[in-house]
């Protein structure tokens, strides 16, 4: 047998080898847990088991920052039940180091349950626990879900979710239709159903400390724009190229992560020089404007929104269009990425920066040179001059600046537009921002290669 022959064979061995250990751990795993209900109940249960610590299933959606089920696996035990005496015992449970760590006591009293999943772990209302969301059908072709969710501090569980008299859950849902999403923007998660009766979408709201009493109607917009951020940006040239460097900073007191960050400019399409990892890029169809967006689906993607507290600067455009004053737009995350792409436009937190503007030729000198002294009075607006001293400093230059164009005297105009690039450079350390310089240096310099050369 050839070496590379025996080395397939070895490998394939191998790893045929892992997958019968890892089945035979799950057998064992679940004829434990039969064994030990056996003796606290005297009843036989069929064990469903699903593994919270399994980031290769894309099927789970964990999001345990404290990881309190860390080594764990939860199952969902259905007594194995036949005849017509007797209530069927349904339980929920936590498994850890061959120990049932807690169960549930008897929940979905006196119905014969077909199957229940349990594929969502999240701290839903901030209390430091992890809910652990199961759902159950009462039938293969059970239209309706029953939700049952528990609150586990890594050591006990306790039932969070509202029920009746019989042991109904009051959470039902359509069948795979609920979301776990943030409704108010307060970091509250709710639970979003459609209604098993119209099909209408409704909202299961917490009530002191437990959840499924309080029913409202689901609001068309989900709030994402719970965010306190700030957004800078710096212009640069290499290669007789700018380029657009951003950081997108989520302050400590945002209650939403950052998922999406968009720029608008009257450039058609703009072009991406960098983006973070695992966040796509484009220009928005219909609209001026490019737009990064963390990767879906968000159960996998979610450690790269930008958390509270953190910033990000790897949003980088690049061209040869002149700095404008634009619009920003950033939406939080409010459960899911937000595939309804265009409303980012309306739900989302705005605000002021640098994008990139076409320039009309020929150029409009004197119309140019307004949108320069423009730009002296919106970067002190916006703070990115620091004080009106400095302002009304750049805002004569330009004044003189264009008066001596308006007279036919080039050379002048030239000096006083070179006087703005001088103290841009002086100026940019101290009482203008990257944004402030972006804006006067760059436009300046251009004007400047536009004006006739000896010409008074």
């Amino acid at each position: 047998m050839k070496k590379s022959t025996l080395l397939i064979f070895l490998l394939s061995l191998n790893l045929f080898t892992i997958a019968l250990s890892a089945q035979s751990d799950y057998e064992q795993t679940i004829i434990d847990i039969k064994t030990k209900l056996k003796v606290e109940y005297g009843k036989n249960f069929l064990i469903t088991i699903f593994n919270p610590n399994d980031v290769e299933n894309l099927n789970y959606f964990v999001q345990d920052e404290n990881n309190l089920l860390d080594s764990c696996l939860v199952f969902l035990a259905y007594e194995y039940y036949e005849g017509d005496i007797g209530s069927p015992y349904n339980l929920i449970g936590v498994y850890k180091n061959a120990d049932i760590l807690w169960h549930s006591k008897q929940i979905i009293n006196g119905e014969i349950i077909v199957s229940g999943g349990s594929n969502f772990y999240k701290d839903l209302n901030s209390d430091g626990k992890i809910e652990i969301v199961t759902g159950w059908l009462k039938s293969m072709s059970a239209t309706q879900e029953d939700l049952w969710i528990v609150s586990c501090d890594g050591n006990t569980g306790k039932v969070v979710n509202n029920y009746d008299e019989n042991g109904n859950s009051k959470i039902q849902t359509v069948t795979d239709s609920y979301e776990i999403i943030d409704v108010e923007g307060d970091g509250i998660f709710e639970i979003k159903a459609k209604s098993v009766t119209d099909n209408t979408a409704i909202i299961y709201n917490w009530f002191d400390n437990t959840i499924g009493n309080i029913q409202t109607i689901a609001p068309v917009i989900i709030p994402r724009n719970y965010l306190t951020v700030k957004v800078s940006s710096e212009v640069s040239r290499s290669n007789d190229v700018l380029n657009y460097k951003y950081k997108v900073y989520n302050f400590r007191n945002s209650i939403q992560d950052i998922e999406s960050f968009c720029i608008a400019s009257n450039v058609p399409k703009l072009i991406i020089d960098k983006k973070p990892n695992n966040w796509d890029a484009f220009n928005v169809r219909h609209k001026e404007a490019i737009r990064w967006n963390v990767k879906f689906p968000i159960e996998i993607y979610f450690d790269y929104l930008i958390k509270p507290g953190k910033l990000n600067d790897s949003f980088v455009l690049k061209g040869n269009f002149l700095p404008i004053i634009t619009k920003y737009y950033i939406q939080g995350n409010n459960g899911k990425v937000n595939i309804y792409l265009s409303d980012i436009f309306i739900n989302s937190k705005t605000g002021f920066t640098i994008g990139q503007a076409e320039v009309q030729m020929p150029l409009d000198k004197k119309s140019h040179m307004d949108s320069l002294i423009n730009y002296t009075q919106e970067s002190l607006k916006y703070g990115w001059i620091e004080n009106e001293q400095t302002k009304n400093k750049y805002k004569n230059y330009l004044i003189t600046a264009k008066n001596y164009l308006t007279e036919g005297d080039s050379t002048s105009a030239r000096n006083e537009l070179q006087l703005v690039l001088n103290d841009c450079v002086a100026d940019s350390s101290t009482v203008l921002t990257s944004e402030a310089f972006a804006l006067l240096y760059f436009n300046t310099e251009y004007l400047i290669k536009q004006l006739p050369i000896g010409e008074k």
